[in-house]
């Protein structure tokens, strides 16, 4: 089976991203080297659901480094007539409307925490040691345009040892979108990007009250 994340508005029609979809079972005892080599596509279609074109070839990277590949996923971001995406191994990768890879830009910054990658079997359960784990790297949470100007790459680092108890935290590295020089690194988020233009806008719960939506400007580097 194949999962869709996405879709993405780009170019008058529709982009997403494909990945076979695993099972609860494959979760707990895979970890193994066919999860690190799960196959990616991106696709893009029109409206009414008819397939353009697939393309992004596979990340040849995922087969040597040691990262379980159910945290590989790309995350996408359209740029004009350019589609951007990324996946925690960087760099964010640009693509014309054909489908074609024109360039690369951008690293992860020190602070990006690499995990291990698990033996088969390792967790049987989600226990203390699953979380042990799961606590010790980071993951990416998405990439934005932003002003037109500025690519922001969400990273995500959590703790907590049960599922219940996880607490996440945010924050941003942030690039030029036509140069691709680094603008500022680890830049602190109250919570989840739900969607960015001129401005950020960013989810967080500070109570059981309910949530809160905020918007961000990077340039001042605070809230309102």
């Amino acid at each position: 089976m194949k999962s869709l994340k996405g879709p993405y508005v780009w170019e008058d029609n529709l982009v997403t991203v494909l990945n076979r979809q695993r099972d609860n079972v494959e979760r707990f005892l895979g970890y193994s080297e066919a999860h690190v080599n799960i196959r990616e596509e991106l696709l893009t279609m029109t409206y009414a659901g008819a397939e353009i074109m697939y393309f992004r070839p596979e990340d040849e990277r995922k087969h040597g480094v040691p990262y379980w590949g159910g945290w590989l996923y790309t995350s996408l971001a359209p740029a004009g007539n350019r589609l951007l995406a990324v996946n925690a191994l960087y760099p964010i990768h640009q693509y014309d409307s054909d489908g074609l890879l024109t360039g690369t830009f951008g690293s992860a910054s020190p602070s990006f925490r690499q995990p291990s990658r698990p033996a088969t079997g390792s967790f049987l359960t989600a226990d203390s040691r699953y979380y042990e784990w799961r606590n010790s790297f980071t993951t990416i949470g998405g990439i934005y345009v932003l002003a037109d100007s500025f690519v922001v790459v969400v990273l995500i680092d959590q703790n907590g040892d049960t599922h219940a108890a996880i607490e996440k935290h945010y924050r941003a590295d942030v690039f030029d979108l036509n140069s691709g020089e680094v603008v500022a690194r680890d830049v602190a988020l109250e919570g989840k990007v739900l969607h960015a233009d001129t401005l950020l806008y960013v989810a967080w719960r500070p109570t059981d009250e309910g949530w809160h939506i905020g918007l961000f400007d990077l340039l001042e580097k605070g809230s309102r």
